[in-house]
């Protein structure tokens, strides 16, 4: 896919039911925008600008998919969105109407639980979750398996979300918490450390790049942390897990190696856990969130399938660095760039 030429582009947003089976284009779109913030509960969301011109839109069931098109190279979707009810704006030559796109998580954690809900000691803990997200009436779903089962039963009052459910037993399993994928699908998979991920784009400088020669560089070292212990539920047995985990990388600037001390130590207790290396995940996945906001880079550039959380490199006025995408703003016209932030990964 070659994405580095000349451009001609062009958004469409796709009318969905439901079920998200496609419903056509919807016409007489004439602006909006989109912003993707890892770290939110819901980290998707934006808006759309509409000419009306007698569309069918049911405000409360349809869906919306939006496209980026790179004519004649490639096109991707930018993600699935609930709608809700517009504003409208009302002249002597037209009516328009002013669409706000909600991020598909809201169906989840809307609908909250009406009695004590308990999970039972030995169940599986990822088809539970995936119970529990399908209780909802949602059926796009992608799970990777697990064999993992609870080793304490785990309980929810009357009124907690749905998604906070999900997302409990998704910790207990070592897993990411819930998230949709450019294509609106739910996604259920282990936590995969930053430095792990798959390099989805390269950005270096040069003849062939996309990115502005202008972007920002800073460093937040007060902000990080460098050591999370935590301590589990007891199980039947009255064992305890015990998880300590330490940033001790020489090339992370907030690591014990380069601060030379500890640095905002996180102790987190009674964490349901099915077993030592599950807790330890967890603390992992915790010290990464929280160490790896020392470094940021914010910078912009032309649209290309990436996606929150994936895993960028970057090179560009005498900087290299591995990173995390952690936010991104877009808005819906050709020839807009992409406004970046990005967390620097060891």
């Amino acid at each position: 896919m070659s994405l580095t030429g000349h451009r001609v582009e062009s958004v469409r947003v796709e009318r969905l039911n439901r079920a998200e089976e496609s419903l056509g284009d919807l016409d007489g779109i004439s602006g909006g925008s989109l912003t993707w913030e890892a770290s939110a509960d819901l980290p998707a969301g934006g808006n759309l600008q509409l000419v009306d011109i007698g569309q069918t839109i049911n405000y409360s069931s349809d869906r919306v998919r939006i496209w980026w098109s790179v004519v004649g190279v490639a096109e991707w979707p930018l993600g699935v969105y609930v709608l809700a009810a517009p504003t409208e704006a009302h002249t002597d030559a037209e009516v328009t109407r002013a669409i706000a796109l909600i991020d598909k998580l809201t169906v989840i954690r809307e609908d909250v639980i009406t009695e004590t809900l308990q999970i039972a000691k030995d169940a599986n803990i990822v088809a539970a979750a995936v119970a529990q997200l399908r209780a909802t009436g949602e059926a796009r779903v992608s799970a990777t398996d697990s064999s993992k089962t609870l080793t304490n039963a785990m309980t929810w009052d009357p009124g907690t979300s749905r998604l906070q459910v999900v997302n409990d037993l998704l910790a207990a399993a070592g897993y990411a918490a819930l998230w949709t994928d450019r294509n609106g699908m739910f996604r259920v998979e282990p936590f995969v450390e930053p430095a792990q991920r798959p390099v989805v784009w390269d950005f270096t400088e040069g003849e062939t790049s996309i990115h502005s020669p202008n972007w920002e560089y800073e460093l937040s070292l007060w902000e990080a942390s460098n050591k999370v212990v935590m301590t589990s539920q007891a199980n039947d047995a009255g064992t305890v897990f015990l998880a300590s985990v330490v940033d001790a990388n020489p090339l992370s600037p907030t690591s014990t190696v380069s601060m030379g001390r500890t640095l905002n130590p996180i102790v987190v207790e009674n964490v349901e856990a099915s077993s030592q290396a599950d807790l330890e995940s967890q603390a992992l996945r915790r010290l990464m969130e929280t160490s790896n906001v020392a470094g940021k880079v914010r910078v912009s550039h032309a649209p290309v399938p990436v996606w929150f959380n994936d895993a960028v490199t970057f090179a560009s006025g005498g900087r290299q660095m591995r990173a995390a995408v952690s936010r991104m703003s877009l808005d819906l016209r050709p020839g807009a760039l992409v406004s970046a932030e990005w967390r620097e990964t060891p």
